[in-house]
């Protein structure tokens, strides 16, 4: 397995001494990536991903959330949140379109989004835990830094 090669080595190095075939699918693993990518809810998941893969994006809030399925609002809020922990760089909306782009490799996020076992323990970890109530309290409670993407 090639290393990582954005400061995320130290948890798949970790992970690796305990024999795990994939270290990254190891619940202690994927809730400390979650907790570093400030994720902590499907929707907040599931537009990651989205933006993971289409890497470069020219649409609304509300076009995104149309295609995910989530409020236009909701959508909004990730995307700013998102944005604040530098996993994606948006530019200033015109007419409500914005260009968001994913701003990180995102290899690790790609090897749990692409295999069933990835996807199951994500969803797993994000409902053992409530999201919070507001989402906006999120970026608070995390000091608005930003996060060390894979």
């Amino acid at each position: 397995m090639a290393a990582d090669q954005t400061g995320n080595d130290c948890l798949l190095a970790g992970a690796r001494e305990g024999g795990s075939p994939d270290p990254v699918l190891e619940e202690h693993v994927v809730q400390e990536y979650l907790e570093n990518w400030g994720i902590s809810s499907l929707d907040t998941w599931d537009i990651l991903v989205f933006l993971c893969r289409h890497r470069t994006s020219l649409a609304s809030d509300d076009h995104i959330a149309r295609l995910l399925g989530y409020p236009a609002k909701v959508t909004g809020e990730v995307l700013d949140r998102l944005e604040s922990r530098g996993l994606i760089r948006c530019s200033h909306p015109v007419r409500g379109v914005r260009l968001v782009q994913f701003a990180c490799s995102g290899a690790v996020l790609k090897r749990l989004a692409e295999q069933r076992s990835g996807r199951l323990l994500v969803a797993k970890t994000l409902l053992a835990k409530p999201a919070p109530a507001n989402h906006t309290e999120e970026g608070a409670r995390n000091g608005g830094e930003r996060s060390q993407c894979a």
